[in-house]
C-alpha cells in the first residue's frame, strides 16, 4: 500500500498531517507494507494541479520524509518527475534544488534500508522541545509537537530515531522555518537493549554520534539544531 498526502498541493496543512496520515495508512494496511509517495512538483500550472500551488522547498521535503520514516515506511518514491509535469526534472531554480535534495535523502536512506523492513514503531523516544500551534492554514487551534521524535524497533539490537522539526502551513509561499535549537531526545531503552552506542545517519554514511549519554536505562540525544529533520541510529555496543 502507498500514501501520499500532498502538504503544499492538496492539504494546505502544515507538516504534522504527513505524520498522522503515514500513521493512519500504516495501522490500515497492517500486515502489508507501507510505502510513502512524497510530494514533487507543482511550480508550474498543469492539467491536474490545482491552482496557486507550489512544490516543496528541499527542508519541507526532507522534514515529510524524516517524519514518514519515523513512521514505519518500507521504502519512498513520488509520483511526478517529468518537466511537463510540472516536476523536479524542469530547470527551474526550484525544482533543481528538489532534485539535489531527493539525491540526498535517498543515498540517506541507503544507509539505513536493513533496518527499514523489520522496523516497528515503538513509543520510546520523546523530546523536550515544548508544544507550537498547529492546523490548517487560518485556523491554528491546537498544538503538537515543536520537535516530533519517532522511534522504530528493528530486530533486537537497533533503534531507528527521527526528530523533525515543525514547519507551519504555507501554501503559496515558502515557509519561515526556525531551526530548534538544544533539544534534548531521550529514547527509554527496552530492556534487552540496555548498551548501545549513537550514530547519526547522513547522505554521507553513518556517522559517529558523540552528543549521546546513557543512564539507568535512558538515552539522551543532544541535538544542537533541527531545521527540517534527522535521523539517529541506537545500536547495541
Amino acid at each position: 500500500m502507498s500514501v501520499d498526502p500532498y502538504v503544499n498541493t492538496w492539504l494546505g496543512g502544515d507538516h504534522t498531517s504527513v505524520r498522522d496520515f503515514v500513521s493512519m495508512a500504516r495501522q490500515c494496511c497492517a500486515p502489508h507494507r507501507l510505502y510513502f509517495f512524497a510530494e514533487a512538483y507543482g511550480w508550474r500550472p498543469v492539467k491536474g494541479l490545482p491552482p496557486n500551488v507550489r512544490g516543496p522547498v528541499p527542508a519541507e521535503y526532507r522534514q515529510n520524509v524524516v517524519q514518514a520514516i519515523g513512521c514505519g515506511i518500507k521504502g519512498l518514491s513520488s509520483w511526478v518527475c517529468s518537466a511537463s509535469g510540472s516536476g523536479w526534472a524542469s530547470d527551474l531554480p526550484e525544482a533543481r534544488a528538489l532534485r539535489d535534495e531527493i539525491v540526498k535523502v535517498n543515498r540517506l536512506i541507503s544507509h539505513i534500508e536493513d533496518s527499514l523492513p523489520i522496523g516497528t514503531p515503538v513509543d520510546l523516544a520523546r523530546s523536550d522541545a515544548g508544544l507550537v500551534p498547529a492546523g490548517r492554514i487560518g485556523a491554528e487551534i491546537w498544538k503538537k509537537e515543536r520537535v516530533w521524535a519517532g522511534c522504530l524497533l528493528c530486530g533486537p539490537d537497533t533503534l531507528v530515531i527521527a526528530a523533525a522539526n515543525h514547519i507551519r502551513a504555507s501554501r503559496l509561499e515558502p515557509p519561515t522555518i526556525e531551526p530548534a535549537r538544544d533539544v534534548t531526545v531521550t529514547v527509554t531503552l527496552p530492556d534487552f537493549l540496555r548498551e548501545v552506542e549513537a550514530f547519526e545517519a547522513t547522505e554521507d554514511g553513518l556517522a559517529p554520534f558523540s552528543a549521546c549519554r546513557v543512564d539507568e536505562g535512558q538515552a539522551y540525544l543532544k541535538i544542537d539544531s533541527i531545521e527540517s529533520g534527522r535521523i539517529f541510529i541506537l545500536r547495541r555496543r
